[in-house]
């Protein structure tokens, strides 16, 4: 593993490349992108073993925290998901430059899988992508980490003592200790892959944890524009909003080996 910033000096990305564990490497790289907030805490091990299983496959990869996330540079309240999106390009420029690698592929977990199929779509250089558990609708997402963030208020202040202040649409801004801005709240609400012009995208994976319906509509809309996709169902039990997350995401060895396969 080798950590490096890469980006501009203003806005400079912390990463960590991978580099393929034998030889000849494949020519194509891939850049992990992370999921949001918390979430992000509770899949880091499962990103690194997933990183270090592709780089025993001979992929060049590359795992990174987005502007204003983790070790990156940037206050927490700066991120955007335009920026987010960008980031993703960056990184996929960065691996190309470091590795001399023609193609990339993208693999991003929850709001990660959304904004890997949404930044794929600005490049050329991507040939495939795979979704593990993405986001398709944002609204759902964001009502639901509002409804969590309400639990957790509520179990950490005890029911009298959580007032209207705490509960006023403020607590918005914040989810599970991580800032929700309403520039990134909106945007992610305003969301929606069964909307997306898939542009170039040619291939997508989706690795799903539960047969939800917003999946099958997703293979659906990118299979009708033209995209090969599939859809590998792996009931791996992990709920990435519970606390249990923290634990179950150690050894997601199915999914992993799923989302290996989608890139061989």
């Amino acid at each position: 593993m080798n950590p490096l910033y890469f980006g501009s000096s203003e806005r400079a990305l912390f990463g960590v490349y991978h580099a393929p564990a034998s030889q000849p490497a494949r020519n194509r790289g891939i850049v992990l992108c992370n999921p949001f907030g918390d979430e992000s805490i509770k899949a880091h091990r499962a990103f690194l073993q997933l990183a270090n299983r592709l780089a025993s496959e001979r992929f060049h990869v590359l795992r990174f925290d987005y502007f204003a996330t983790g070790d990156s540079a940037g206050e927490s309240e700066q991120g955007t998901v335009e920026q987010w999106l960008a980031d993703i390009g960056t990184a996929a420029d960065e691996i190309k430059d470091a590795s001399g690698v023609a193609k990339v592929s993208f693999v991003g977990l929850r709001f990660g899988g959304t904004l890997a199929l949404q930044a794929a779509t600005r490049r050329r250089d991507v040939d495939r992508v795979t979704m593990w558990d993405p986001i398709v609708r944002g609204v759902a997402y964001v009502t639901g980490l509002r409804r969590i963030h309400e639990v957790y208020l509520r179990r950490e202040f005890g029911e009298r003592d959580l007032g209207p202040e705490r509960l006023s649409p403020k607590t918005g801004d914040e989810v599970m200790g991580f800032p929700l801005p309403p520039a990134v709240r909106s945007a992610m609400m305003a969301t929606d892959l069964c909307a997306l012009d898939p542009g170039n995208v040619k291939r997508a994976t989706l690795v799903t944890s539960t047969r939800a319906s917003e999946y099958a509509a997703l293979v659906q809309h990118l299979g009708a524009r033209g995209v090969a996709v599939s859809q590998e169902h792996i009931p791996v039990g992990i709920n990435w909003n519970s606390d249990d997350a923290m634990n179950t995401s150690l050894v997601p060895t199915e999914a992993i080996e799923a989302i290996v396969a989608s890139l061989v």
